[in-house]
């Protein structure tokens, strides 16, 4: 719902949206409901020469030094080895008559935005938005077991105890609130010279849960995680990030000219305890810095009109983008895509350059669009597949050159 008011120099308008969803998630596998990964090893099991305790409360500071060579599952059940297929869509036994797990997700969302006309020479309007959401989903047990026929009769009625026990009751919880404000002026000084420029301020907090193990009488209760690190797949965080941005046009005769540039700078701060496992060791402990980094973009187009109906184009650009806290910092299950996902902290900002030339045409019989392009990019953001066991992946943030 909403509500305007509107003028002859401008407008300011208030709006309120709810939304709720309950829907299935497709695919799921049973097989790994109770697995976890193995990528780093703190107790010294392995050899490893400096023992980290952090990271069973932090995961997400793991380094490449901190990873083990032999990286694993522990799931207490064996995996299908099945491949995927027409025949058997699900790679696993797969009952198709009872509901799988379903999500429940509640978002709201503030709207305020506003345009002020021709508030002086030179100046054609300047609009404002701000935005403010909350958002929330929990993940629900769907009340089924997985048995492959080779469980011990103690471990089988653990396991229906456990679906019967969790069914209809959340086993992860994703919440992420955020507000956003953008400013925009645009300019018109002359007929032949256009533009914009603004200013844009957001933060965003976000975290992921996983019902932790719940230490009761019931021995048959394998409900939760039982090590603290797999308890929260994202750590609390909060991303800010400041913005300036500009576009301007220039026309003359038959030539358009369009330049754009956008400057950014992102912060991402983690409240961290510091009793816990020698975090307050300064000479010992992690860097508990926060991430911060700033990127710059910015493009340039000719156009030339040659023909009432052809237009030639060239475009030039230089892109930066930076991680987001899921590729910096996420460690966990990822129940959608039978994956773990981890996150890399020491991951770099992703540059690409790129060029483009277009020749458009437009009448009013028919139009086309031809071109040729070039995309290089450094430090290229990907979700590269470090492991597999049957159809259980793992993941991790890496970054590499592409073109």
């Amino acid at each position: 719902m909403g509500l305007s008011w509107v003028g002859d120099k401008g407008y300011l308008g208030v709006s309120y949206n709810e939304r709720r969803d309950h829907y299935g998630i497709p695919g799921h596998n049973h097989e790994f409901d109770y697995c976890s990964g193995h990528l780093f090893d703190t107790t010294n099991l392995l050899n490893i020469t400096k023992v980290k305790s952090y990271l069973l409360a932090y995961p997400h500071l793991m380094g490449d030094e901190d990873m083990i060579g032999n990286l694993h599952f522990h799931c207490g059940t064996e995996l299908s080895g099945e491949k995927h297929s027409h025949s058997n869509v699900y790679g696993h036994k797969h009952d198709i008559s009872a509901p799988g797990p379903v999500i429940d997700m509640h978002s709201k969302r503030y709207d305020l935005r506003g345009e002020w006309r021709q508030p002086m020479w030179g100046i054609d309007r300047i609009k404002v938005a701000l935005a403010y959401a909350d958002y929330y989903h929990d993940e629900k047990h769907d009340g089924k077991a997985h048995l492959n026929g080779t469980e011990s009769e103690a471990y089988k009625n653990a396991l229906l105890h456990t679906a019967a026990l969790m069914s209809g009751k959340p086993e992860a919880f994703f919440y992420n609130k955020g507000f956003n404000s953008r400013l925009e002026i645009y300019h018109q000084p002359t007929e032949h010279f256009n533009g914009l420029v603004g200013v844009q301020y957001q933060t965003k907090k976000s975290k992921a849960t996983r019902l932790a193990s719940i230490v009761t009488n019931d021995i048959n209760n394998l409900s939760g995680e039982r090590n603290e690190h797999d308890q929260h797949p994202l750590v609390e965080n909060t991303e800010k990030q400041l913005s300036f941005f500009a576009l301007e046009q220039i026309n003359w005769r038959n030539f358009i000219l369009e330049t754009g540039m956008r400057w950014e700078r992102q912060e991402i701060p983690i409240k961290y305890d510091k009793s816990k496992y020698n975090l307050s060791d300064e000479k010992d402990g992690p860097d508990l810095s926060p991430y911060r980094d700033n990127a710059v973009s910015y493009s340039g187009t000719l156009m030339w009109d040659f023909h009432p109906d052809y237009r030639l184009s060239l475009s030039a650009s230089h892109n930066e983008r930076m991680p987001s806290p899921m590729e910096l910092y996420y460690h966990g299950k990822h129940l959608a895509t039978n994956s773990f996902e981890y996150g890399n902290k020491d991951l770099k900002k992703e540059r690409s350059n790129n060029l483009e030339l277009g020749l458009m045409h437009a009448s009013e019989k028919w139009d086309f669009k031809f071109s040729v392009y070039y995309q290089g990019f450094k430090n290229y953001i990907h979700n590269e597949n470090i492991y597999r066991n049957a159809n259980l992946y793992m993941r991790r943030y890496n970054q590499s050159r592409s073109f």
